[in-house]
């Protein structure tokens, strides 16, 4: 009502506006309540009363789920979440926290049940306010933050996207990147969204810090209230836990396709550069095989032609050989000979000698010996010539 514009009285002022004509009231339609009212007063004519407008209204409860909005507990928007002041509320707190219960109980019994009647509802109501509020911030949580709920449509449709990425056999560079800038956009939004669910968390915590101050009569809302706060610990908790496990395990199975995709393509790499190498292997080989045929081709002609060299030559050698035993053969008679007149040239000189000799006793006798020596040296050179 007072988001509306409306004044009442006090009594007013303790309920709240739940329904306009057909329309639910709620934070979501406030914009349209207000319009609806608006248009009812621009139809006012003169004096004539207003259109008849039938509303609904309900006590407005110390703890009041239809007044929280979870996204209030943010701190960005001051944690508006608070206790409100009803009569109720002022009633328990004057008659529990002062001890007048005590001698009300004593004196009138009767009334004094009455009054813990009242308690126990108000109580019971807000113990139901408090889980509500926490069912509210888990509905929340599930519907922006947890990957494994339905609720999260954003997260069903990033999971559809991953089916038909794990679909391809053999992505592309281009797909993989395309992948992990989509898997990085999607893992910071939900480490935004939890980070959001934790300053709800904290805020939850000191509205229910200020419930246990304002109850503070009540023992049960204060143990209530330390039990749904340890309920949400323990929610978000296993939602961070699971948060953090699914990112990882995702991460972990992308980077298997990358370090596989990049394994094939480095072996195709690979194998064409083994197949250019063998390609330029096999040109140097034949290169190789060509330069060591023609050297074999000039090494066979050289042999050929060392070998009728040789040929040659054994033939000049053999001709030579020939020669040779001639001139030996021929040197052996001039040698042959030689000896001869060698032998024979000692007999003349043997003879020479003696005839000398005999000369000295009578020269007829020399000179008759000189004539035949004279005669025999005529002999022996004509045997020499």
């Amino acid at each position: 009502m007072r988001e509306l514009g409306l004044r009442g009285t006090d009594i007013i002022e303790q309920l709240l506006l739940t329904k306009v004509g057909a329309e639910e009231v709620s934070k979501s339609t406030t914009s349209h309540i207000k319009e609806m009212l608006d248009a009812g007063s621009g139809q006012r004519r003169g004096t004539e009363e207003l259109p008849q407008l039938e509303i609904e209204l309900a006590r407005l409860r110390e703890i009041d789920h239809r007044c929280l909005d979870v996204e209030d507990l943010l701190s960005e928007r001051g944690n508006k979440w608070v206790v409100n002041d009803t009569e109720l509320l002022l009633f328990c707190d004057t008659f529990y926290s002062s001890g007048k219960s005590n001698w009300l109980r004593s004196v009138w019994p009767d009334l004094m049940k009455e009054i813990d009647d009242i308690r126990g509802t108000v109580e019971s109501q807000a113990k139901a306010q408090i889980e509500i509020c926490r069912n509210s911030i888990e509905k929340w949580a599930k519907t922006y933050v947890d990957p494994t709920s339905l609720e999260n449509v954003q997260m069903v449709a990033f999971k559809e996207q991953q089916e038909q990425y794990d679909a391809e056999e053999q992505p592309s560079t281009s797909i993989l990147e395309e992948r992990a800038t989509k898997n990085s956009e999607m893992k910071v939004r939900s480490q935004d969204q939890m980070a959001k669910l934790k300053e709800m968390q904290n805020g939850y915590d000191q509205f229910l810090a200020t419930v246990q101050s304002r109850f503070g009569w009540s023992k049960p809302i204060k143990g209530y209230s330390n039990e749904q706060r340890g309920k949400l610990f323990t929610f978000v908790g296993r939602l961070d836990k699971a948060l953090t496990t699914y990112w990882t395990d995702l991460e972990k199975r992308v980077l298997e396709i990358q370090l596989k995709q990049r394994k094939k393509e480095e072996i195709s790499v690979l194998l064409r550069s083994k197949s250019a190498d063998h390609c330029a292997r096999e040109n140097v080989i034949k290169r190789d095989m060509d330069r060591l045929t023609k050297e074999c081709d000039a090494y066979r002609q050289r042999e050929e032609q060392i070998s009728k060299e040789k040929e040659s030559m054994r033939k000049q050698s053999a001709a030579q050989e020939g020669e040779i035993e001639e001139l030996q053969t021929q040197n052996r008679e001039v040698k042959a000979k030689l000896t001869m007149l060698e032998k024979q040239l000692k007999e003349s000189i043997g003879f020479a000698k003696s005839q000398s000799q005999s000369s000295l006793q009578s020269p007829q006798t020399a000179q008759s010996q000189s004539s035949l020596q004279r005669g025999g040296s005529k002999v022996s050179a004509s045997d020499a010539a």
